[in-house]
């Protein structure tokens, strides 16, 4: 309610609005999409709750994310928020429809700026609160209708009302919206010396040239950003070299320099903190924009992806200044790491605190950023490619809670593998297992921590897959370690998990068959591949034995002391001087774990002296220490290069996979059925 004083004058009004103002109480948002029929959409109806800055929309390709983003900015120019539409693919508004729009809009300000508005809404009892709905109709004839009306305004007031909002909220000079489409890729672009003569001439700052350009499309904005860094930095050096003659001139003190780029900076730096915004380079033919990343002066098209997809998006939403208004983002993910992703949301959701942003998007941390409540699910019926009606993902908190489990968003579920494995982020499990196992956007591995860990939260997946009635393809895999046969077997029965038929999976790398053909092709086929993996594993056999022995100890591992004397012998002093290192390893401890300890090392020493010799070693040895070791025997500058090497081997057919990998790929690709 603008106030109860239904008769009071407009200076009381403008008063009461003024007041309402200086609280922040005028947002703009959209508070309520309904979609009866649209292209591939029906009965849609995304009523925003709470009014939030954040809405999210996920959902597989295809299911019409992206192209409501679309159909709400070509609502804005209709609701006179944006001054145009510039859309891909055409106007949404030309195709068969019947929809409606709800839009909170900042009323006590237009009441401000416009008294006519103000005594429309007196004349109709004042009892608006600022919302308006577009109604618009298309049908398959082509007859088209479409109204803008104040909501809780009785006709004929609502539509005198609703067109006066159009009217006022089109005149205003601050940008209310910008929508930035996925088509963000970031060519270097070069700028014919003929024309900085125009772009110098340009009033870059101007409200009104900028808000024109906020419904391009992003390809044209990227290139005007170029223009404007250039047209910008020009101006204002010229402005403060002018402003310095004419003080000496007067023999007053010299102006200090006010750089029009510090809040870009300092919004990049909140981001980005290694990256910071330097100028403009203003030598040569080429002017582009310099920035510095960790000490290292680079021009915007020498960042990483990462760098130039925040570097720009934040640059958009500096240069519009859009702090109430509508941005509308497809794809935000696009170029992220998920913590880049989830820092660049939050740094959005609370700069544009007045205003309203609306992503489209496949990303689990947009989800986490938005919030349940204010994240739509689309997904697509099978049978006729429909989408009915989206949903809220806090009106399913079953399926949410399964979202969240298993690190997908929710319209992913029922299409994906979701295999459990030991290990944290940190480490590059993850991407040794998608390596080895391919099919990357059918698969999705989690690390899931401990073997204890894993096997927990498999169970607790499962329960809650049960209770949401979706059908999950769910398995875990587990490191073998030092397990025989028969306790990997009974592991297996008794929870459904892989255990893999080496010691990790680094081992499978460590493939005699395909060492042999990468000596061969190094000229080196002389030597001998398992006498390489040999001689790494013998480096590290105190390491492997000290293991072991703590495994047939049951699980009795004794202090690091005990375990760090022998952790770096290597097998030649392991052979020929055991007493003496056996009993290193030995003295610090009580008679009776010293007995224990002994005999624990006695039988790992006789198994690595059997197990060296094995045609087998690579599949036993320590993987990840053993890898990294080959590697650099074999002339490669990292595990990873040699890795690489081997999975080509293996997809060229060159060489036969070796049997952990055919077992490891047949587990996954059972999950489905």
């Amino acid at each position: 309610m603008l106030g109860t004083d239904t008769g009071g004058s407009y200076r009381r009004r403008v008063e009461i609005a003024a007041a309402r103002t200086r609280s922040g109480s005028t947002p703009m948002r959209i508070v309520r999409l309904s979609i009866k029929q649209w292209r591939n959409l029906r009965d849609v109806d995304l009523q925003v709750q709470d009014q939030p800055t954040l809405v999210c929309l996920i959902g597989e390709n295809g299911t019409g994310k992206s192209a409501v983003l679309e159909l709400l900015s070509a609502a804005s120019h209709h609701l006179g928020i944006s001054q145009g539409v510039e859309l891909p693919r055409g106007d949404p508004f030309s195709d068969e429809h019947d929809l409606t729009v709800l839009a909170q809009i900042p009323v006590d300000d237009l009441l401000l700026q416009d008294e006519a508005l103000a005594n429309a809404v007196q004349a109709a009892g004042d009892t608006w609160t600022g919302t308006v709905r577009l109604t618009s109709r298309r049908d398959s004839a082509g007859s088209h209708t479409m109204s803008v009306t104040a909501e809780g305004i009785a006709p004929p007031h609502d539509q005198r009302v609703g067109g006066r909002v159009v009217g006022v909220l089109r005149r205003r000079k601050e940008t209310q919206h910008l929508y930035l489409d996925s088509d963000r890729s970031y060519p270097p672009v070069r700028i014919e010396p003929h024309r900085y003569g125009e772009i110098w001439a340009q009033d870059w700052n101007s409200p009104e040239f900028t808000r024109n350009w906020a419904f391009r499309p992003t390809r044209t904005l990227y290139e005007e950003w170029m223009k404007y860094f250039i047209g910008v930095e020009e101006r204002s050096a010229t402005e403060h070299i002018t402003e310095i003659r004419r003080a000496r001139d007067a023999g007053s003190a010299e102006p200090i320099f006010v750089d029009p780029f510090d809040s870009y900076r300092d919004a990049l730096r909140e981001v980005l903190p290694h990256l910071h915004f330097v100028g403009v380079e203003s030598t040569g033919e080429r002017r582009t924009p310099i920035f510095d990343s960790a000490g290292l002066e680079l021009p915007f098209s020498k960042l990483s992806g990462g760098e130039r997809e925040i570097s720009f998006l934040i640059g958009q939403t500096d240069r519009f200044k859009l702090q109430r208004g509508l941005l509308l983002i497809d794809e935000p993910e696009l170029h992220l790491n998920p913590d880049l992703l989830r820092n660049w949301l939050a740094f959005l959701r609370d700069t544009i605190t007045d205003g309203q942003i609306w992503i489209a998007t496949h990303s689990l941390e947009a989800v986490e950023v938005a919030g349940p409540n204010a994240t739509f699910v689309f997904e697509r019926d099978a049978n006729d490619r429909i989408v009915r009606n989206p949903s809220a993902l806090a009106g399913r908190p079953v399926l949410s809670a399964l979202s969240a489990a298993v690190g997908s968003p929710a319209f992913a579920i029922s299409r994906l593998r979701f295999v459990y494995i030991e290990g944290d982020r940190q480490s590059r499990e993850r991407e040794r297992f998608f390596t080895v196992c391919g099919e990357a956007d059918r698969n999705r591995f989690l690390e899931g921590g401990s073997c204890r860990e894993v096997l927990r939260r498999l169970d607790d997946v499962r329960s809650l897959a049960a209770a949401s009635g979706e059908q999950l393809h769910l398995g875990a895999v587990l490191d073998r370690d030092f397990r025989s046969d028969a306790e990997a077997d009974q592991l297996t029965s008794a929870t459904g998990v892989h255990v893999l038929a080496c010691h990790e999976i680094e081992n499978v790398f460590l493939q005699p068959e395909a060492l042999e053909v990468l000596l061969d092709r190094a000229g080196r086929a002389h030597e001998s591949a398992s006498a390489i993996v040999q001689e790494a594993a013998d480096y590290l056999a105190g390491l492997w034995i000290a293991q072991r022995a703590a495994a047939l100890d049951e699980g009795k591992r004794p202090s690091k002391g005990s375990i760090g004397a022998l952790s770096d012998e290597r097998w030649t002093a392991i052979d020929t001087e055991w007493a003496e290192i056996l009993r290193r390893s030995t003295d610090t401890l009580d008679p009776d774990e010293r007995d224990s300890w002994s005999a624990a090392l006695n039988l790992a020493r006789d198994e690595y002296r059997t197990t060296r010799d094995d045609a087998n070693l690579y599949r036993r040895c320590l993987g990840k220490q053993c890898l990294s070791r080959v590697a650099t025997a074999l002339g490669f500058r990292s595990a990873e290069t040699l890795e690489a090497q081997i999975v080509r081997l293996w997809d060229t057919g060159e060489v036969d996979r070796p049997p952990p990998v055919i077992a490891l790929r047949n587990y996954v690709s059972q999950l489905t059925s």
